[in-house]
């Protein structure tokens, strides 16, 4: 609420990824007559690994010493024609035209084995892998991966271009007989934010204004103004170190 000088209080509350993105797109929806893919109408690959978020804690003991990696596999319907995935998706990891030796799975819940995505032609879906060690042995040659489809569609094969590997781990606290794992989900739709909804505030800029320094500790005052509408806005920050 502005008050009666013009300045509009800063309110403490969490901005939501509605707010920055609008509402989450809804599923597509299967066309009539569409059918499973079948592996000569797809292409997979795997262009990057990333740790997982810790929720800002510093991983620690097992969690540091195995290593766990994240990816997701970019499938892509090249055909002209829409097709559908569904069900668990067994996977193998090939280097050098020969199986990793490690634990393969792929066990999903029961929403999961429910659930159809569309790919249509030209467009896309993803598959989550996710690579724990203790991994110690070298990998030689190209590195790629094996994807059975459902419902018979085939093997699908696609390049791993990204280089990392899990941990090789051994000594206290790591259970000698671990092994490698690299698990595989359902398919889902790529993660695609929704077109931001329509505001006031589109296409405006925000000036800060404060003082140069502080020492540590100190609650500074600062205002904002949106230039283009006039409004302004006052507050105070905190401050953790002297600048």
């Amino acid at each position: 609420m502005q008050r009666a000088d013009g300045t509009v209080p800063w309110v403490d509350e969490q901005i939501s990824t509605a707010d920055l993105f609008g509402p989450p797109r809804a599923p597509r929806t299967a066309a009539a007559g569409s059918k499973p893919c079948r592996a000569a109408q797809l292409t997979a690959v795997l262009t990057g690994w990333k740790r997982p978020s810790y929720g800002g804690e510093k991983p620690r003991g097992f969690d540091t010493a195995i290593g766990h990696l994240i990816g997701e596999v970019d499938i892509g319907n090249t055909s002209a024609s829409e097709c559908t995935l569904r069900g668990e998706v067994p996977i193998r990891m090939i280097a050098g035209g020969r199986e990793v030796p490690m634990l393969y799975t792929h066990g999903i819940n029961d929403e999961a084995r429910r659930r159809l995505t569309v790919v249509p032609a030209g467009g896309h879906a993803s598959l989550r892998l996710d690579w724990s060690g203790p991994f110690c042995q070298p990998l030689e040659g190209a590195l790629e991966l094996a994807i059975e489809l459902p419902d018979h569609g085939g093997t699908l094969r696609g390049p791993i271009t990204a280089t990392d590997t899990p941990g090789c781990a051994r000594g206290e606290g790591v259970n000698p007989n671990a092994r490698a794992t690299l698990s595989a989900s359902g398919f889902s739709e790529p993660a695609e934010p929704a077109p931001p909804q329509d505001s006031p505030l589109g296409g405006t800029t925000v000036a800060l204004s404060g003082p140069d320094t502080a020492a540590p500790g100190t609650r500074l005052p600062a205002s904002a103004r949106v230039p283009s509408s006039g409004v302004s806005s006052e507050s105070g920050f905190g401050s953790g170190a002297g600048s």
